[in-house]
């Protein structure tokens, strides 16, 4: 217990030194909302295709997966035609949420996964998990197979 301690006092004290001083602000267009994703269209936040980029991180248990088909289907009525879905997600709800996206008529492009480092490589058991966080990218107009 105290080791987890530990782990997470040298992480939060990694991310207070790197500062935000430096960082220039985001557009004026760019928008960020915390909240549940249900509520973006339903309460009128966002309007139907609307939206360039989603770009969420969403919980990645498999006692979340159940909410993969909605968050499929609301971020695909906000995408604009020509926008991009970037969804983080853990190895093991990947097929969960490729199937979401493919029920919600969208298929995905490929896997990505983004490079991480610091002291938080450590929190994690799996050599993968240590170096990367998958990322599921999902175009806007559904990927036509190439003729052979």
């Amino acid at each position: 217990m105290a080791l987890a301690r530990d782990r997470k006092k040298a992480r939060r004290a990694h991310y207070l030194r790197l500062g935000h001083e430096n960082v220039p602000p985001p557009p004026a267009e760019f928008q960020a909302h915390c909240c549940d994703f249900r509520d973006l269209l339903a309460k009128g936040r966002l309007k139907p295709n609307s939206v360039r980029l989603v770009y969420t991180d969403p919980l990645w248990q498999k006692d979340w997966a159940h909410n993969w088909p909605d968050l499929a289907r609301v971020a695909t009525e906000m995408l604009t035609p020509g926008g991009l879905i970037l969804a983080y997600t853990g190895s093991y709800v990947v097929p969960a949420a490729i199937d979401a996206f493919r029920n919600a008529g969208r298929e995905w492009g490929s896997r990505v996964a983004i490079l991480t480092g610091g002291p938080h490589r450590a929190d994690h058991r799996s050599p993968t998990a240590r170096c990367c966080s998958p990322v599921l990218p999902v175009p806007a107009r559904p990927r036509q197979p190439r003729p052979w």
